[in-house]
Order: structure tokens, then C-alpha cells, then sequence
């Protein structure tokens, strides 16, 4: 009797599917206290050919502060591959400027993944959020992909 491969792992000689690659906040809703640190993973879905995805995460500092980043992409790992991979703060403490890379102009990355995975503390209680400002999608020799994106709403009480 043969074997039936696994959901959604079918060897296909078709291209993935077509239209934008997503980047996305997960998870898209978040409730934490003050003090507490959380995580969010920014993954994309539905990509192909992926080189670079650089972007930049603005949020309001009297509510949550930037604290720490994972020094991976996994998704941008595919192939064994060695990504660059930087995150650091901007815009007097009101945004996280990520920049995440493949070297070279080899093949880029397809299918979905996390890109990195960022840590924030809350301040105090209220209603904010998490949303990418000049977030591209860049295929191997820098060319643009199309994408969308959804960011993150974060309440701390």
C-alpha cells in the first residue's frame, strides 16, 4: 500500500504560489503587565525568492522599550546559509531598525518561516501598537517583491 507524503509537503515542479509574500507580527494580539517582557516572532509566509527583508518596527517608548533580539533568521537559514542579521534601536528610541540578509546573489529563500524574533518590556497599562514602516521584500540581486504586512496590537494592564 503505498504511503500518502504529509500534508503540505508534496514535491511540486510548480512555482510557489504566486502573489505577496506576508510579514507579519506573532502573535497579532498580545495582553501583558508592567514590567514584563514579551516576544514576538515576525515570520513571512507565502515567499519566493527572498534575499534580504529589511524593515523597521515603530512603537510608542512611554508604553514598551525595545530590549533584545534573536541573532538568527531561520527562514532566511534555508540552504545552510549564514544570514547577516542586525537589529538595533532609531528615531530617538521609537522604532527597531532590523536588517536581515542572504550574502551573495545566490537563490533566495522560499515558502515560510520566522525572519527574527524580538523582545520588548512594558512600561505601563494601556493600549499600543506594533507596526512596520519601510518594511521591503527583496529578492536576491535586491530586486523588489511584492509583499503586505500586519502588525501587532499589545495591551499591558
Amino acid at each position: 500500500t503505498p504511503t500518502p507524503a504529509p500534508a503540505g509537503e508534496q514535491p511540486s515542479a510548480e512555482p510557489a504560489a504566486s502573489g505577496p509574500a506576508t510579514v507579519a507580527m506573532n502573535p497579532a494580539f498580545l495582553t501583558t503587565k508592567p514590567g514584563d517582557r514579551f516576544t514576538v516572532s515576525v515570520v513571512i509566509s507565502n515567499a519566493t525568492g527572498v534575499g534580504s527583508v529589511p524593515f523597521h518596527v515603530a512603537f510608542d517608548p512611554s508604553m514598551v522599550a525595545f530590549d533584545s533580539f534573536t541573532n538568527s533568521s531561520p527562514f532566511l537559514s534555508q540552504g545552510g546559509v549564514s544570514p547577516f542579521v542586525l537589529a538595533t534601536v532609531g528615531s530617538a528610541g521609537r522604532e527597531v531598525i532590523v536588517g536581515l540578509s542572504r550574502p551573495g546573489g545566490g537563490t533566495g529563500a522560499s515558502g515560510s518561516g520566522t525572519l527574527i524574533t524580538l523582545t520588548f518590556r512594558a512600561l505601563k497599562p494601556g493600549t499600543t501598537s506594533l507596526n512596520f514602516t519601510d518594511l521591503t521584500v527583496l529578492g536576491p540581486t535586491a530586486q523588489p517583491l511584492p509583499s503586505s504586512q500586519l502588525g501587532m496590537t499589545v495591551v499591558v494592564q
